[in-house]
């Protein structure tokens, strides 16, 4: 675990929320947000540029050194005047993906921080509420199991139930890094931990993403699901909301910056 998670959010459908709060995960993987784009052509859950570890022009050998040393399983997809590499393979790794409130987003959200007691208020992006489930007003759904939810978690219940779980070793779990992509090339070395998983370009950063990936396992096709199950949450682990909320807390800070 790479991260200084606060709180961990879900957004969705009330029947997939509670099956998180039952203790059972359900990974899809990035050839799922792929191909939601294409079918849909919704940028909230689809990415059609999931999982590339490249962005190159034409004329840079490393494009052909990565032919050499992955044969089939390299993509290369014509990005303006870049070409952009994926592997095949990494559409198939298992993901998890949750709204990741870090250390770093508190400080953010302070508006005049202060050596002492500071309240942070967290307003979600209004993307958050539209793209993940049908609706967030529960009054016009007439089957609650699809309303609109918001699940919050403390990371420290969350990673815990992780660790008791026999494949955690097997586990990466990360935020999504989207300052990486601002650069005019970019190249992360492809390897059999699949990190390149853990980066989009910039467009996505209001997702604030922490995702979970387990890259000793690929799925047969891009619609498989791989179940992991966990310890359930008891009540006090975790929030449940059907309406869009603000996330507010109070944090203690030394020389200005730092956390008491």
């Amino acid at each position: 675990m790479n991260s200084n998670g606060v709180v961990l959010f879900k957004f969705g459908e009330q029947r997939w929320i509670d099956k998180i709060i039952e203790g059972k995960l359900s990974f899809a993987c990035a050839g799922a947000f792929i191909n939601e784009y294409k079918r849909s052509k919704n940028e909230i859950m689809g990415d059609q540029y999931e999982a590339v570890f490249a962005k190159l022009y034409p004329d840079d050998p490393r494009i052909n050194e990565m032919k050499q040393k992955l044969g089939r399983d390299l993509e290369s997809i014509k990005y303006n005047d870049y070409i952009l590499l994926r592997r095949k393979s990494a559409r198939l790794i298992p993901i998890f993906c949750m709204y990741g409130y870090k250390e770093d987003d508190i400080i953010d959200d302070i508006i005049e921080p202060e050596i002492g007691k500071n309240i942070a208020v967290h307003k979600f992006d209004e993307r958050m509420y539209i793209g993940f489930a049908k609706s967030i007003n529960a009054r016009n759904v007439v089957v609650k199991s699809c309303r609109f939810t918001q699940l919050a978690l403390r990371v420290p219940e969350f990673i815990m139930r992780l660790v008791e779980h026999n494949a955690w070793n097997k586990f990466e779990m990360h935020p999504v890094n989207y300052k990486y992509f601002e650069q005019d090339t970019f190249f992360i070395e492809p390897t059999r931990s699949y990190k390149e998983l853990f980066y989009k370009f910039p467009d996505y950063k209001y997702q604030l993403e922490t995702r979970i990936s387990i890259p000793s396992i690929q799925l047969v096709t891009c619609a498989d699901r791989y179940e992991v199950e966990i310890r359930e949450f008891k009540d006090d682990d975790y929030r449940k909301s059907y309406e869009p909320i603000v996330f507010k807390t109070t944090v203690t800070l030394k020389n200005g910056s730092g956390f008491c």
